[in-house]
């Protein structure tokens, strides 16, 4: 059951490809106008000098007609965080390798843009893969959102056994 759980599923997809090296302050991106679709699939493979920066520094931001429903760190979509960590769960998959894709059915009326942008101090290489299949648009159809936000300096009982542990 866990193994048939786990499985991709074979969709008949459009499929696009796209691979950049992207300096900072640039950004990949597969624009994509077509009624009656839904992204099934997302993959990305990213490779870095400093790759534990680059899953934290690297955004992905998906628009659907032009209004931004997306826009996380690389690591946190996937959720392997700021370091590769392999999993294998029913929406994402994370390999040792860097290989990340995510499985979420997302559609929309339109258009679809999907970006990779590089906010880091390093030039990253990516490969984006981004699947596409029909989507009947229904009146209880929504599109697919989310949003990160970083909570640090939080402040947590104190440790006896560490000399000037501020916290």
């Amino acid at each position: 059951t866990g193994e048939k759980l786990i499985a991709s599923s074979q969709y008949e997809a459009d499929f696009f490809q796209k691979s950049k090296k992207i300096p900072p302050n640039d950004n990949l991106l597969l624009d994509y106008t077509k009624k009656g679709k839904a992204i099934s699939q997302i993959k990305i493979k990213l490779a870095a000098k400093k790759m534990n920066q680059a899953l934290r520094s690297n955004v992905l931001s998906i628009s659907f007609e032009n209004q931004q429903t997306v826009w996380v760190p690389l690591g946190e979509f996937f959720g392997t965080g700021y370091q590769i960590h392999s999993s294998n769960t029913w929406f994402t998959k994370v390999a040792e390798t860097g290989e990340m894709e995510a499985s979420w059915i997302m559609p929309f009326k339109n258009s679809a843009k999907i970006e990779i942008l590089n906010y880091g101090d390093q030039e990253v290489e990516a490969e984006l893969e981004v699947y596409f299949i029909d989507y009947k648009w229904k009146k209880s159809s929504m599109y697919f959102g989310v949003s990160w936000h970083e909570l640090n300096q939080i402040h947590t009982a104190t440790d006896p056994e560490i000399e000037n542990h501020e916290w």
